[in-house]
């Protein structure tokens, strides 16, 4: 959440908002993975807390003065990589019960 101004710059061939799919979509993934053992376990819970904390993460960049800014779209592509993540997850029957 801190400028990145000193840090060098890597030229991606892809956007910001394809980074942001990609990066919310490993993390649905991911946590799904680590919790899906657990008894109350639901794809569409793990989902929701995913990108409130997405959501809250992008807000605070918009309050907090370390020079970033709230961007709905990330938001968007956030929701974007979550929404794949879990209907690939409901679809595949290792998280089936």
């Amino acid at each position: 959440m801190a400028p990145v101004e000193n840090l060098p710059e890597i030229d991606f061939s892809f956007s910001d908002k394809a980074l942001h799919t990609a990066m919310y979509f490993f993390m649905l993934v991911a946590w799904a993975l680590a919790l899906k053992n657990y008894r109350n376990f639901k794809i569409v819970k793990t989902a929701a807390l995913v990108l409130c904390f997405g959501t809250v993460i992008e807000v605070l960049q918009g309050v907090l003065p370390f020079g970033r800014s709230y961007d709905l779209f990330d938001v968007l592509a956030n929701f974007t990589g979550i929404l794949i993540a879990g209907i690939l997850l409901s679809k595949t029957s290792f998280f089936k019960r």
